[in-house]
């Protein structure tokens, strides 16, 4: 018997083998304690009910995807930085198939947990976004008149940003179109 799952973290992990397994319609408050090897009430410690331990194991899983500890942080320009950031989530999003389509947009409105998961969705969107801010801000090549005429730098990375999604969503395994428009805009 294996040793039982004390921590929020070691239950989120549990979560995710089960979305990775059956997808996120399989994550219940039962699948996920006996996963975990936890009795169900020892959840509720740490998740007041189902749409909670969702929530969270969503932001999770799109923090997996997307993983930006794992990036490299040289200064190869904003359009490799895309490119990389591109290829690291499509290659990662293969653990959990279906999840970005299914999920995708799908707690973007409404109340309730749905409100609560549109914040935790455009907070950890904003780790993102500072990722590729960071990486404009450092690329030496960008001409000096790429901005301006209705274009600027934070409209420029939202616009990249949401395109990138936009693919990763729809299972694209090729950011190339992107790219060169990145190139065309900035150098």
């Amino acid at each position: 018997m294996k040793p039982a799952a004390t921590s929020k973290e070691e239950i989120l992990a549990a979560a995710r083998k089960i979305v990775q397994q059956k997808g996120l319609a399989g994550v219940g408050m039962r699948s996920v304690a006996a996963e975990a090897g936890v009795a169900a009430g020892t959840l509720y410690h740490y998740f007041p009910d189902k749409d909670a331990l969702l929530l969270a194991v969503t932001a999770d899983i799109w923090s997996d995807i997307f993983d930006l500890d794992s990036l490299r942080r040289e200064g190869d320009g904003f359009a490799a930085a895309t490119e990389e950031l591109f290829c690291h989530a499509s290659g990662r999003m293969q653990a959990y198939p279906g999840f970005p389509a299914l999920h995708g947009f799908a707690l973007s409105s409404g109340g309730g947990p749905a409100k609560e998961g549109a914040a935790r969705m455009h907070a950890f969107l904003g780790k993102v976004e500072r990722h590729l801010w960071q990486a404009l801000q450092k690329d030496a090549h960008v001409r000096s008149d790429a901005f301006g005429n209705g274009v600027d730098e934070q409209g420029f990375v939202a616009f990249v940003l949401d395109h990138l999604l936009l693919l990763l969503m729809l299972g694209s395994r090729d950011c190339s179109v992107l790219v060169a428009v990145i190139e065309r805009v900035l150098y």
